[in-house]
């Protein structure tokens, strides 16, 4: 059924090129052997945060610009995400190139978001793990 697609290629926990299915459903992988092979359909994952709306006096922050000064995301074993489009750095200086990166648990943070309406993307669109725990941060309204 994949006869023509093509699919994305996670071996032993590292991205490899994506690949057409041939017509006799296979596909070559290249780069070093593996021992554990994933090959499926490509697709991105995306989860969008609601607007913040906060009281502010007799009325709410609705129709007011937004920037999040510090923003910090709580992950568990994930690697891999983008958070408003830049792609979050998950390797350390001691991991070899090439290798699979260990999946991370704990806060990510990201300060340079901009003024927008306070909304939150968090995309993943590569085969590797993303869990949300959760989303904190400090909200600065603007005028």
């Amino acid at each position: 059924h994949l006869i023509g697609e093509t699919v994305g290629i996670l071996a032993d926990g590292t991205v490899r090129i994506s690949q057409v299915v041939d017509g006799a459903g296979a596909v070559t992988i290249t780069g070093p052997a593996a021992s554990l092979i994933y090959v499926g359909l490509p697709f991105t994952s995306k989860a969008i945060t609601m607007k913040p709306n906060l009281q502010a006096g007799p009325g709410t922050t609705a129709g007011m610009p937004k920037k999040w000064a510090e923003l910090y995301v709580d992950l568990l074993d994930s690697s891999g995400v983008k958070i408003n489009g830049d792609r979050i750095p998950f390797r350390t200086v001691g991991d070899v190139v090439g290798a699979a990166v260990t999946p991370f648990t704990g806060f990510k943070r990201v300060s340079t978001l901009g003024w927008n309406d306070g909304r939150v993307t968090i995309e993943q669109s590569l085969p590797l793990p993303c869990t949300i725990r959760g989303i904190y941060g400090t909200l600065e309204i603007g005028d």
